[in-house]
């Protein structure tokens, strides 16, 4: 006969003796199991607990229990077990991914690669994306097929055999589960890591509402500009970003004030980008007096900004000093640069203070 387990549900036989007690087959609990004696102890739903003899024919396994294997797991929580157990194994496999593609390891452009995988997410496309570790395409790379062994071993079964009970069908659905449960949970991991991966502030958050279309004078925007255009990954790609307000167009290129953290990395970026430009078959006054001419000087005096452009432009009167603003913002206008709004997205990073969704009107 089939083993009962505790917590299994079962009913009574109506033709039996035990049905002038119960009347019309009432149904239990197993409360405890005892396979030497022979004898089963259930608590009926009625509230009373009785002695059976397990091998007298008077208990039925009820409808609604498929024996899982000798856990007393019903049906459903067997297909929740797998699909946990699927989830646990597809978030191992997505950090592993993660790991080699976007972690320390990653031999390719970390966001370049998150770009590309939220792109297919975004295509229902993931068919291209032929790196993913998806339970169907790699399974061998990554997770075994789930056998009997595999839904014994989810149960805690110490013998498959104890598992005759199901039909083939009943594993394999067994089995679906634990797909459904890695393929979910690896698939939604990945997008929750590559959405940050990819985001230029590194939490994966919306900011579409400082997209180039809704900016308007007074209004916070991101700005950046040709000569921090990147070949990684298609045109439109920044290194960088600044955050400011638009204050309007100089020249037809924008024209933003933005707090003091921001200018000092322009200023930065600036300097490196002229110390990069040096020629060592040159003097020092020979190299200098040639940035000069290319680069000009971008550099703070104390609380001053100084544009010097004098070499540059061949105009002695071409240096500019200029002060933050009584409300603590420095205007960019240019420093000898054409800025552009961009799109937020299509920068790596952003340097400033980005505001809230709803508050990116400055003034």
């Amino acid at each position: 006969m089939k083993p009962f387990t505790n917590g299994q549900r079962v009913g009574a036989v109506i033709d039996g003796d035990i049905a002038s007690a119960f009347g019309h087959g009432p149904q239990g609990t197993v409360h405890s199991y005892d396979p030497v004696q022979q004898t089963l102890v259930v608590d009926w739903d009625t509230g009373t607990r009785q002695v059976l003899a397990a091998d007298a024919g008077l208990i039925r396994l009820t409808s609604s229990w498929v024996s899982a294997a000798g856990t007393g797991l019903l049906w459903d929580e067997v297909h929740s077990a797998a699909y946990a157990a699927g989830a646990t194994a597809g978030r191992a496999a997505a950090d592993q991914w993660c790991q080699d593609n976007l972690g320390e390891r990653a031999s390719r452009n970390v966001k370049a690669v998150a770009r590309t995988v939220m792109r297919a997410f975004a295509d229902d496309d993931l068919e291209s994306l032929d790196r993913l570790p998806l339970y169907e395409p790699v399974r061998s790379a990554f997770v075994e097929d789930v056998s009997i062994h595999d839904v014994a071993a989810l149960t805690v079964v110490p013998e498959v055999e104890q598992w005759s009970p199901l039909s083939g069908d009943q594993v394999d659905a067994v089995a679906d589960s634990y797909r459904n449960g890695y393929d979910n949970a690896l698939l939604y991991h990945l997008a929750l890591q590559c959405s940050r991966a990819a985001s230029p502030t590194g939490d994966g958050r919306d900011l579409s509402y400082l997209h180039p279309d809704t900016l308007r004078v007074g209004r916070y925007g991101v700005f950046s500009g040709e000569w921090y255009l990147t070949d990684d990954e298609g045109p439109d790609r920044y290194r960088v970003g600044f955050v400011g307000v638009l204050e309007g167009f100089w020249n037809g290129w924008a024209v933003f004030a933005c707090d003091r953290t921001v200018v000092e990395q322009i200023v930065a970026d600036r300097a490196a980008d002229r110390e990069a430009d040096r020629d060592s078959g040159l003097s020092p006054a020979e190299q200098d007096r040639e940035l000069d001419q290319v680069w000009g000087r971008t550099y703070f005096d104390g609380d001053v900004l100084v544009v010097d452009q004098r070499i540059m432009q061949g105009d002695p009167q071409a240096i500019e000093r200029t002060t933050a603003r009584v409300d603590g913002r420095w205007s960019v206008r240019s420093m000898n640069l054409s800025w552009d709004a961009v799109d937020p997205a299509n920068c790596d990073r952003i340097i400033g203070d980005l505001p809230a969704a709803g508050a990116e009107q400055a003034w």
